[in-house]
């Protein structure tokens, strides 16, 4: 189990604000589990005492150096930590120069990342004999396996230290994805770039052409995207429209389209399909009639005869063709008495004169 954003193991009533798994690491490690937990790193306190006689002889307390976690990631054969010194540390192989140290030696422990100097990196993903990081410079770095571009810096020549990947004009990176040869950023004004192999449409950018340099994904007319996830063929992101979008490989369904086989793929993001349909509506243990899809997020319904009084409303729903568990409103219809004019009783009158009828009300609502 691995930990994000807590420097102690969990215990009983802790509370994570969510999680999440990566397929690279349970590839790696056989299960893996990211939480993202609350943690904070204590500040160091300073020497104690900060003074003394200039003989010698002063016992000084100073805080033992420390670093702890506060993401990880895992690659194929390789993992990454950053520490909340804005350091990224690995180990595991760098037989491609994944752990960007400068060597391809086998690092059994978490060791330094040789990033440029003077550089914090704020986020960290593993990919297939990679890394791609996101830096405080609004910049990614990768470092590793250089094939069919997947690190972005414009060439195809692997490293194991890291190179820039230069953010296009005018954008700025604020999350990183790495899958197996292709890698995802996205920008701070929603607007994702990708770059490596894109035979099956894994770029998005409309075309099948791999890039070895950030090219900006065909994303949806007004719609800034958040969120990102790569897998090995396809990737996911989610609209600030509510809605998911999936583009790449949809051999085996994974694009949420509905369809399947080898035309399902796309070189564009396309929708995640989600349709719900409401099959019937009862009121008490009867169904309402005439039931109409209105096309505007409401259906209508002939409530059926009851008698007076209120009643329970229950929705029975499918999402995407399976049932789901229905909708109950307590109390949610309440049938009223049908309204009625009494008959007022006959007079006799003379010619010319007055008379006056009084007519009884009932029911509600009542008649005007």
């Amino acid at each position: 189990m691995v930990l994000s954003g807590c420097d102690r193991a969990p215990t009983q009533g802790d509370t994570f604000r969510s999680i999440s798994t990566s397929r690279r690491a349970i590839a790696a490690a056989g299960l893996t589990a990211v939480l993202l937990a609350g943690g904070t790193t204590a500040s160091h306190a300073a020497p104690a005492p900060d003074r003394g006689i200039d003989s010698g002889g002063t016992r000084v307390t100073l805080p033992a150096p420390d670093v702890r976690f506060t993401q990880v990631d895992g690659g194929s054969s390789h993992s990454l930590w950053l520490g909340d010194d804005g350091d990224v540390y690995a180990w595991g192989s760098a037989s491609s120069g994944e752990l960007g140290t400068g060597s391809k030696a086998i690092e059994p422990l978490p060791t330094p990342v040789q990033a440029p100097t003077g550089l914090k990196f704020t986020q960290v993903s593993a990919g297939q004999f990679y890394s791609l990081e996101l830096s405080d410079d609004g910049n990614a770095y990768a470092w590793g396996l250089n094939s069919y571009g997947r690190l972005g810096d414009g060439t195809t020549n692997d490293s194991d230290t890291p190179v820039r990947v230069p953010a296009p004009a005018g954008a700025r990176f604020v999350q990183v994805s790495a899958s197996n040869v292709h890698s995802l950023a996205l920008a701070s004004d929603g607007t994702a770039y990708a770059w490596g192999s894109n035979g099956l449409g894994q770029l998005g950018d409309g075309t099948n052409d791999l890039t070895n340099a950030p090219t900006r994904v065909q994303q949806p007319a007004g719609v800034r995207l958040s969120r990102l996830g790569a897998l090995d063929h396809h990737y996911l992101a989610l609209g600030d429209d509510g809605h998911a979008y999936a583009w790449g490989s949809g051999a085996l369904g994974t694009l949420g389209s509905g369809s399947h086989g080898s035309g399902a793929s796309s070189n564009t993001p396309v929708p995640v399909r989600i349709e719900s349909a409401v099959t019937s509506v009862d009121f008490g243990v009867t169904s309402g009639s005439d039931l109409v899809d209105n096309a505007d997020g409401t259906v209508s319904v002939t409530a059926p005869p009851h008698a007076s009084g209120p009643v329970d409303v229950e929705v029975r729903w499918t999402l995407n063709g399976k049932p789901r568990a229905p909708i109950a409103y307590a109390s949610g219809f309440t049938y009223l008495s049908m309204p009625s004019l009494g008959d007022p009783s006959d007079q006799r009158v003379a010619a010319g004169a007055t008379a006056t009828f009084t007519v009884t009300i009932t029911g509600e609502p009542a008649p005007r």
